[in-house]
């Protein structure tokens, strides 16, 4: 969840000095003009790989769109990032599983999109789904490869672990 709050009060993204450097311009700004919402498709398991079809996942958005102009989503997919695009919303991409080649792939082809400000890689399965290291990796090949910002959204108790706090760009 990001909160909004005036200029003169602290800022909820929490960041290194040498990270904050690495943010693109007006990118926190950016965060804070969005009225973002979490979104997953209507009837869609990416543990299962069941995802709904394009005209579900329009009409999901077309609905969200009169309320929100910001898309955070959890797992890899094309048809959301197009279509966010297409109907005018900013995007935090998510990865489901930082172990899927097929995820990090399909997360780099949507560098290209503009919608696309930056990933969320992984999501709630740090020593369940996959382990520490495959998360720093995927988290760095994607950073690498976009340009773009990166962080995760691990449980509250990941990050009393130090190494897990500073993983993101931002948190």
């Amino acid at each position: 969840k990001l909160e909004r709050h005036d200029k003169q009060t602290t800022s909820p993204i929490q960041t290194s000095p040498d990270k904050a450097k690495k943010l693109p311009a007006g990118f926190t700004e950016k965060l804070y003009s969005v009225k973002w919402i979490a979104y997953s498709p209507t009837n869609c398991d990416p543990e299962k790989k069941i995802y709904p079809p394009e005209e579900s996942v329009r009409t999901d958005l077309l609905v969200l769109r009169k309320y929100f102009n910001g898309i955070i989503t959890y797992a890899a997919d094309d048809t959301i990032s197009r279509l966010s695009k297409e109907l005018g919303f900013s995007m935090l991409y998510g990865i489901w599983s930082p172990n899927s080649e097929e995820e990090l792939t399909k997360a780099k082809e949507a560098s290209t999109n503009d919608a696309v400000l930056g990933y969320i890689c992984g999501n709630e399965g740090l020593d369940s789904r996959y382990d520490l290291a495959t998360l720093e990796r995927a988290m760095k090949e994607l950073s690498e490869a976009t340009g773009k910002p990166v962080t995760t959204t691990e449980e509250l108790h990941d990050y009393y672990n130090p190494r897990v706090l500073e993983l993101g760009d931002w948190v």
